[in-house]
Order: C-alpha cells, then sequence, then structure tokens
C-alpha cells in the first residue's frame, strides 16, 4: 500500500518513550523498515551526533557516551562508515570524519558525505572538499542539498526537494564535473556500488569463520558421545508373563477366584522393591565417593607447607563423611524393608 504525503507520529511515541521528550538519548534501537521500489536494499544505522554541552536531561557525560556508542558499531571493519558534515564548517574540526579516522585509520571503508552546500557563506564552494584535497579518503565524496526545516514545515516533498538539488548542482560553476559526487542519486549509487563490492570482499571471510565454527560445533558434537535413550526404565522388565500368571494361581489356594485377587500384585511388585536395594545403596556410595573427592579439592596451596595438619584435617574429613554413610545405608536398609513390607503395600 503507498502512502503518499503522511506522518507517521509512532516513531516519535517510541524515541520519547525510550529517551524521553526533553533531549534525552538511549542506546536502545528503534528499528524501521522501509519498502519501496525506489530505496536501495541496504541497512542504515542513524548515529546521534555529538553534544558536547549538555541540555535538557541530558547527563553530564553525555559527551563521552554518545562516542562510545558511535564506536561500537562503526568499528566493526565489515561496516561502512558515511562521515556527514556540513560544509559551512571546518573539515578539520568535523567530528564525523575524527571518529571515522579512530575507526577506520587508512579511510578504506569511510564516505565523506557534505551537507548544507546551499547556505555556505558567499563567494564559497565546496568543491576541494568534495575533490578530497582538504581531507583525503579512498572512497571520496558526495555534496548533498538536503530538505531545511522551513521546507519540512511547508510539506515540500522529497521529489521537489531533489529537483532543487539537480538544479542547484547544475547551475553553479564550482561543481561543473563534479556530477559523479553530487546529489543524493549520485550517494545513493555510489553506496549501492561500494556495498557490493564490500560484500564480495567480505564474502570469502566470512564463510571462512561460519565454517570454522561448523567445524568447532561439529567437534563438540562428536564429543558428546553416541544419543542417550531416553525411554522410561520399565520396573517390570524382569517379570514374565508366566510369573504372573504363577502368582495368580498360586493365590487363589485351593479354591478358584472369581475376581483378579490383589495378592498376586503385591507379591511381584514386593519382589521389584527388594531389587531397589543395591542400586540404592551403590547411589550412596557413589556421593561418597563424590564428596571425598570434593573435600580433597578445597584443600588450599598453603597447605602443603604443613603436611601434618594437612593429613590431619583429610582423616577429620573423611571419618565424618565415613560416619555419616554408615547411618545413610541403614536407613536404605529400613526403606526398602518397610516398602517390601505386606503392611505398606
Amino acid at each position: 500500500m503507498f502512502l503518499q504525503m503522511k506522518e507517521f507520529y509512532c516513531i516519535q511515541l517510541e524515541t520519547d518513550k525510550e529517551a524521553g521528550d526533553n533531549k534525552g538519548v538511549s542506546e536502545k534501537q528503534i528499528r524501521l523498515k522501509i519498502f519501496s521500489p525506489n530505496v536501495l536494499d541496504i541497512t542504515l544505522v542513524d548515529l546521534p551526533g555529538i553534544i558536547r554541552v549538555p541540555v535538557g536531561d541530558q547527563p553530564s557525560d553525555i559527551e563521552s557516551r554518545i562516542r562510545t556508542m558511535i564506536m561500537q558499531y562503526i568499528k566493526h571493519p565489515s561496516c561502512i562508515i558515511l562521515a556527514v558534515s556540513p560544509a559551512n564548517a571546518d573539515l578539520a574540526n568535523s567530528d564525523a570524519l575524527q571518529l571515522a579516522r579512530l575507526a577506520d585509520p587508512d579511510g578504506s571503508r569511510t564516505i565523506g558525505v557534505i551537507t548544507k552546500l546551499d547556505i555556505m557563506d558567499r563567494g564559497t564552494d565546496a568543491r576541494n572538499f568534495l575533490l578530497g584535497n582538504v581531507i583525503p579518503l579512498k572512497l571520496g565524496y558526495v555534496g548533498v542539498v538536503n530538505r531545511s526545516q522551513e521546507d519540512i514545515n511547508f510539506n515540500r516533498s522529497v521529489k521537489d526537494a531533489l529537483a532543487f538539488e539537480e538544479k542547484f548542482f547544475s547551475t553553479l560553476p564550482a561543481y561543473q564535473g563534479l556530477s559523479h559526487c553530487c546529489g543524493v542519486p549520485q550517494l545513493a549509487k555510489k553506496l549501492n556500488t561500494i556495498l557490493l563490492k564490500h560484500i564480495t570482499k567480505m564474502l570469502p571471510g566470512l564463510k571462512a569463520r561460519i565454517n570454522t565454527q561448523l567445524v568447532a560445533v561439529a567437534k563438540e558434537h562428536a564429543a558428546y558421545g553416541d544419543t542417550v535413550e531416553s525411554t522410561e526404565i520399565d520396573p517390570c522388565k524382569s517379570t514374565t508373563d508366566e510369573d504372573i500368571r504363577t502368582a495368580i494361581q498360586n493365590s487363589g489356594g485351593p479354591k478358584g477366584a472369581m475376581f483378579l485377587p490383589e495378592v498376586p500384585f503385591e507379591i511381584l511388585v514386593r519382589k521389584q522393591i527388594v531389587r531397589l536395594l543395591d542400586p540404592s545403596l551403590q547411589c550412596a556410595q557413589f556421593i561418597y565417593d563424590e564428596l571425598i573427592k570434593i573435600s580433597h579439592g578445597c584443600l588450599t596451596s598453603e597447605l602443603q607447607k604443613f603436611p601434618t595438619l594437612k593429613r590431619r584435617m583429610t582423616e577429620v574429613v573423611s571419618n565424618f563423611l565415613r560416619d555419616g554413610l554408615r547411618p545413610v545405608e541403614t536407613m536404605i536398609n529400613h526403606i526398602i524393608e518397610m516398602e517390601a513390607s505386606v503392611y505398606f503395600l
């Protein structure tokens, strides 16, 4: 669906929700997807500009916070940096170019974008900026003329703004011969070309990293061993149909039973309960052994200087655990005996 000249206030509402309505700044992203046949298939991250003097609800360290936030994005080698600087200010003092140079010292992934060309002082132009004579960049510069706040207030369309921009560059002699680096359409074209080259350059390394991670995950997966069966343990696995049949026949005595009695069930279950004794005692022994290992691991290296004390501490802990094992084994025997007793079935 095409919506023409429609304002979306939800973006401002989300911004106010995260950063407040009094000049606050938040590190949380607001992701906006734009679907149009007239835009590039590209992801743009709009970062805030440097603020030197806090205003409104901004904290006193707002400048360092914003610098840290910007560096978190532009430091990645796969990122293309758009260093936006106004033409009516000294390019050597540009915060955008300064941060870009920190993240990209050789300028191999930085594009300079010069704005506000239409409000430069009379008699001046940005030709040297666009030619890279002031601060060279390998990807070059592009000059653009954006809508002013007055244009936005009077609902000047983007189409009209692009027409004004084209007329601006075509009529000024200073920008003759620089059509390849002037205008928003040229910026979009340049971005698309650089993006394709950048993807082609980064793809082999990305593929190699993915393959390395796949090999590491495969090795980790192989170290886990064979798949563990998740089927539940059958407590009556050793009880055959013949055992059940014999128990039913013996429970009736000399007389036949009209209904299935409970006695066979009790006899068979009692046998299964008794089978739990050995695993339970074995489990208690395993726990005892593990506690002994843990106690040995708790002995610090400083005790090496006092062998007698170390030996005595080991004996005390071992005796304490051994004394605790005996009543545990007795309790396990009692519980199994009680559960196997006819009075508890």
